[in-house]
């Protein structure tokens, strides 16, 4: 199994093992190089995408950001979009290869 192959396995149990980090999240993408099968992963990117902005979605965040980026031992880069604003800025679109995770 290549890197990128083995990252998006990784990545995936990581979302199903800790999915009380992602419960106030609607949606969860997995996107960028490590979608990505002609590249080396550099960091993994994740599009969050919630329903109703609440308090704590920060912190929220920043502990998804810590805890993936300790285990799978790599840089992360998470975007966060309402679903209105995913609708809005085509995002899912622009990006064109991405794996729904959640």
């Amino acid at each position: 199994m290549d890197i990128s192959m083995r990252l998006k396995q990784e990545i995936f149990e990581f979302v199903w093992k800790h999915t009380i980090l992602f419960e106030y999240f609607e949606n969860v993408y997995l996107f960028g190089s490590s979608i990505n099968e002609d590249s080396i992963p550099h960091d993994i990117d994740l599009l969050l995408v919630y329903s109703i902005y609440r308090d704590g979605i920060t912190d929220d965040i920043e502990l998804i950001s810590t805890v993936l980026g300790s285990e799978l031992h790599m840089p992360t880069d998470l975007t966060v979009l309402s679903i209105e604003e995913l609708e809005s800025t085509d995002f899912l679109n622009k990006i064109k290869s991405y794996k729904k995770i959640k």
